[in-house]
């Protein structure tokens, strides 16, 4: 799957229907079109070697895909040392909802399921950015 269309369907379900989706706010602190959080900016600074992003950043759609692929690109390489499988679509979902160790985390088995939804209503052309 092309990563736009993994950025396209993450942003759907965090924000889709949001009036302004860059700027919409989690309950936990998340911010802009795919729910950064501070942490996870954080993360992926330390990822990258130096601060390259800042915590406003989360409210600009460009560079929350940028961030966003790196984490996912660090993260999912875990996965697949530590696993010796494919890092998935589906696999990748659950780290973005869970962290680093979302893949194993019982938690984001709801999500995982939710992205499969909203998986399908964009390839039948129904997604709701």
């Amino acid at each position: 799957m092309k990563f736009d269309v993994f950025f396209a369907i993450i942003m759907a379900i965090e924000t889709g229907g949001h009036p302004s989706p860059n700027h919409a706010k989690g309950d936990a602190g998340e911010l802009g079109c795919v729910q950064i959080t501070k942490i996870c900016v954080d993360d992926i600074n330390r990822i990258i070697g130096h601060k390259e992003y800042d915590y406003k950043d989360r409210t600009c759609p460009i560079k929350s895909k940028y961030m966003m692929r790196v984490y996912l690109d660090h993260w999912g390489s875990r996965y697949e040392r530590l696993t010796g499988k494919e890092a998935t679509d589906g696999i990748l979902a659950r780290i973005w909802n869970g962290g680093a160790n979302g893949w194993k985390s019982q938690s984001t088995i709801r999500y995982l399921e939710k992205y499969k939804r909203y998986k399908a209503r964009h390839l039948e052309g129904n997604l709701v950015h």
